[in-house]
């Protein structure tokens, strides 16, 4: 590859992943797999270290997939907005921490949501419970 720059690498990195795109994730795979517990302590580490990830992509899944893209509610959110949110809102305090959307009919955007209990969180989404009819 001759001279270690960072703009060479980039080029033969863009040239090479592609070509070797399927090589590469299999072998991640199998060392994922290997190395179970070894994966898991690392995956661990960092979650304790960005406890509001697991939010943001919760979140954005419900965005990308499900009754929230049916809805056409947007994820338009960056990690460190979510981030400043959990830490303005002081989730690291709560329970169970929750992210919900202040107007439940809008988007997710820094305006728009906030972090609350889970057990509130849930009881502002229940539903009167259906009766059953009996005839």
């Amino acid at each position: 590859m001759g001279k270690n720059k960072p703009e060479t690498y980039k080029k033969y990195w863009a040239k090479w992943y592609p070509k070797n795109k399927a090589r590469v994730r299999k072998s991640n795979k199998a060392w994922r797999q290997s190395n179970k517990d070894l994966f898991d302590v690392y995956r661990k580490k960092w979650a304790e270290k960005n406890p509001y990830f697991t939010h943001y992509s919760a979140a954005r899944g419900r965005c990308l997939r499900g009754k929230y893209k049916d809805k056409g509610i947007k994820f338009l959110l960056t990690g460190a907005e979510v981030k400043e949110a959990y830490i303005r809102d002081k989730a690291h305090l709560l329970k169970k921490a929750s992210i919900d959307r202040i107007d439940s009919s809008g988007n997710y955007t820094p305006e728009n949501i906030r972090f609350i209990e889970l057990d509130e969180n849930r009881l502002q989404g229940a539903r009167a419970p259906k009766r059953r009819v009996i005839r």
